[in-house]
């Protein structure tokens, strides 16, 4: 229609809007268990404190995400121009593509694990957690052959054959930027599972080491000595470290894990033991 960014905009809106008006007429024709009632808007400072905290991650994230934003396009220009922007921009499309996934996942684990964490069934808290990790290992090691094998095929879904000095570097780029990619699935659903299990703090603090502690000062500091390539090579960096950090919150969890399900087990064989004869 002619309208450049302005029906970019104009398009965003409209789905979203038509997303609500859809999931809200499910529950306006009384086909939900739960049924809206205006009387019932109500703010209660209990539940909206526990909202506030539970939810606390995921707007710090997105927060964070806007300042990181900022500091990897002015690195970008600074050391590698527009080139390189449209470059990450490539791979931030693609990245987009595969983090659906990743979240789909561990949207599909919330209330397998919210609702078996809160009932004390740890063993199925278990499965469903060992579930999410192999899912999105195998997902992201199929992705992570086809960029190491196939990067040039990427850029060209992408950009058009003009694009000849994207080409140039955006290959190389978007291998070095993915070369850890196995391990990012985990590290997502890692910190996903402390949030759903209760654990905001935790999964704040794990977000916050990635993000923050560990990618900024990369982005900072690498391309001082190695130039565009230390934009590069700051994403996988923030990745090994947090991995560290994660490895230990998550081995942790596996060993309380261990002790509730064998405390479950012993406490349903006791009932099953003592209990009265038909």
């Amino acid at each position: 229609m002619g309208w450049g960014m302005e029906g970019a905009a104009w398009a965003t809106v409209i789905g979203y809007s038509c997303s609500a008006f859809w999931v809200l007429s499910y529950y306006l024709r009384g086909k939900s268990v739960v049924k809206l009632k205006f009387s019932n808007f109500k703010l209660h400072s209990g539940l909206v404190n526990r909202v506030m905290v539970m939810g606390s991650p995921s707007f710090i994230m997105n927060m964070i995400a806007s300042v990181q934003a900022s500091i990897f396009n002015n690195q970008l220009l600074k050391f590698g121009g527009d080139v390189a922007v449209s470059t990450m921009g490539v791979i931030m499309s693609f990245n987009f593509f595969w983090l659906m996934f990743v979240i789909g996942m561990s949207q599909g684990m919330q209330p397998v694990v919210g609702y078996n964490y809160g009932a004390q069934k740890f063993d199925r808290v278990k499965r469903a957690l060992y579930g999410s990790f192999a899912a999105v290992t195998v997902m992201c090691t199929v992705l992570f052959i086809v960029v190491q094998v196939f990067p040039e095929y990427i850029f060209k879904l992408f950009i058009s054959n003009g694009e000849s000095s994207i080409m140039k570097i955006g290959p190389k780029a978007i291998q070095d930027v993915f070369i850890l990619l196995p391990i990012i699935g985990y590290l997502v659903i890692c910190a996903n599972y402390f949030q759903f299990t209760g654990r905001p703090m935790v999964s704040l603090a794990l977000t916050l080491l990635r993000q923050v502690v560990f990618l900024i000062p990369s982005l900072l500091i690498l391309p001082k000595y190695i130039g565009i390539l230390g934009v590069w090579y700051s994403l996988p960096l923030a990745d090994v470290g947090a991995l560290i950090f994660t490895l230990y919150f998550y081995i942790k969890e596996l060993k309380v894990l261990r002790v509730l399900i064998a405390e479950q087990r012993a406490k349903e064989s006791a009932a099953v033991l003592f209990a009265p004869a038909a």
